[in-house]
């Protein structure tokens, strides 16, 4: 029986109730990628967004609020902003921000709301709010729900809009199955078909808060502790390094002992090794191992005794859902032990 069922069909969910929201990192405060700012298609920077982006060009960037911003009863420290210029009137022009919500079963069937603080650089562009239920490869076709469009003005304003997400009885379920749910800030005549003529907008595009929860009304944002918010975020991109520190840097904080699985003979020094994830993947991981040095596909090699060889290549390396097993090639030394850093992504 589904919480509303039991609160009644018209309830307010109480504000303590926790994990309501069923996106993940809405306010932006988790940033394990330490990114600034990216244009690429595709690219993730704050842990679990995106962009999508065709024609022009968009800016994803990274955004600190000031003390006594005008966010009403909250003081949150990061928000994101998309940048979409230089886009023209055609079919397959668009400029999406989303985040895929792992299961196409999320609220299936189910009335949900969407609420979102925003604001513009200037004028009164239009945002629209679309939910795709993606059955992944091997499933159904993809339903896309419109739950709506919204009007930004300057300043920071929150929004909310009510949808029925439709039912996927009788669907072919794949894997990688999920919910995407997409802000559509600009787009050409295709995209305007489906999103109410969101039309092409040059903009500056600012969000926070970001909740989508089965629910007749919406709550407040629910800020879940950054411990926890971290763990989920983890589930899709972990990293060895330090909160703070972007992969690639040099240095030996966070720099792990990769556990180990034994030279191989006659091997002049090829050593397997292993590491255990924080948190158990989406799906099987794609690594990438750097030394020290920030070198890539490069590891630690220590020989018997006590000397160190950096810049070691590596070989085989194949990520799982729990973890990661890689070999050292042949090197400097006969290896007694294998250090890197890591990071393994298991996104969409």
């Amino acid at each position: 029986m589904g919480i509303t069922s039991v609160l009644g069909s018209s309830a307010l969910l109480p504000a303590g109730l926790g994990f309501r929201n069923a996106l993940i990192n809405g306010d932006f405060r988790v940033n394990q990628r330490v990114f600034s700012s990216t244009t690429n298609n595709g690219a993730y920077g704050f842990d679990r967004w995106r962009i999508d982006a065709s024609g022009g060009t968009t800016t994803y960037s990274a955004q600190t609020f000031t003390p006594g911003n005008a966010i009403s009863g909250q003081e949150p420290t990061n928000y994101a902003r998309v940048v979409t210029t230089g886009q023209s009137n055609t079919n397959g022009t668009y400029s999406l921000f989303r985040q895929p919500i792992e299961d196409v079963r999320t609220f299936a069937g189910q009335t949900v709301t969407v609420s979102f603080w925003a604001k513009a650089s200037s004028g009164t562009p239009k945002v629209s709010i679309e939910l795709e239920q993606n059955f992944g490869s091997g499933g159904s076709a993809s339903i896309i729900q419109y739950a709506g469009q919204v009007t930004l003005s300057t300043s920071w304003q929150k929004f909310t809009l009510t949808t029925i997400i439709p039912s996927i009885s009788g669907k072919t379920i794949g894997t990688n199955s999920h919910l995407l749910f997409t802000f559509i800030l600009s787009g050409g005549p295709d995209w305007n078909t489906r999103s109410s003529s969101i039309g092409i907008q040059s903009n500056t595009f600012d969000f926070w808060g970001v909740q989508l929860e089965q629910n007749y009304q919406a709550t407040p944002f629910e800020q879940r502790p950054f411990a926890v918010e971290l763990q989920l975020c983890q589930r899709y991109y972990e990293k060895s390094y330090d909160i703070g520190t972007a992969p690639g840097t040099a240095t030996d904080s966070g720099f792990i002992l990769a556990m180990p699985g034994g030279a191989q003979a006659s091997s002049s020094g090829i050593h397997d090794a292993y590491i255990n994830f924080k948190v158990t993947k989406r799906t099987a991981a794609s690594m990438t191992i750097y030394d020290n040095a920030g070198n890539s596909n490069k590891c630690r090699r220590t020989a018997v005794g006590s000397a160190n060889y950096d810049n070691q290549s590596i070989q085989d390396v194949s990520g799982y859902t729990n973890g990661c097993y890689f070999r050292s090639a042949t090197g400097s030394g006969s290896t007694h032990t294998v250090s890197c850093h890591y990071v393994a992504s298991a996104e969409f």
